[in-house]
C-alpha cells in the first residue's frame, strides 16, 4: 500500500507542473490578445482562436490530474477569452450597423425615386 501511495504521490505531483505551465501557457495567450485584439483583422482572430484552441485541448486531456483550484482558474481564464471574443463581435455588429444608418438616406432616396 505504501509503495502504491508513494507511485501515485510521483504520479500527482509529476502532472501538476504540467498543468500549471498550461494555465500560465493559456493565460499569457489571452493577455496577448486581450492587448491587441481591437486591431486583429479576421487572420489574427483565426490564429489566435487555433492557439487558444490548442491550449484548451491539452488542458482537456489533463482535465483529471488538475486540481479544483486548478480547474476553476482554467475555466475562468477560459471565460475571459470568450468575453473579449464576444466583446470583439459586438464591436463590429456596431461598426456594421452604424455603417448601414449611415448609407440609409441615399437608400431610402434611391427606393422612393422608383416610385416617382
Amino acid at each position: 500500500n505504501i509503495i502504491l501511495m508513494a507511485l501515485f504521490a510521483v504520479m500527482v505531483l509529476s502532472c501538476s507542473p504540467s498543468n500549471k505551465k498550461s494555465i500560465d501557457r493559456l493565460n499569457a495567450h489571452i493577455e496577448k490578445v486581450e492587448k491587441n485584439y481591437e486591431t486583429y483583422s479576421s487572420e489574427d482572430w483565426e490564429l489566435a482562436n487555433l492557439e487558444f484552441e490548442a491550449i484548451v485541448a491539452q488542458l482537456e486531456e489533463n482535465y483529471e490530474t488538475m486540481t479544483s483550484e486548478e480547474r476553476d482558474i482554467a475555466l475562468k481564464a477560459i471565460g475571459r477569452y470568450y468575453g473579449l471574443a464576444a466583446k470583439q463581435g459586438l464591436e463590429e455588429v456596431t461598426y456594421e450597423i452604424q455603417k448601414i444608418y449611415e448609407s440609409l438616406p441615399p437608400l431610402i432616396d434611391g427606393f422612393m425615386d422608383a416610385f416617382r
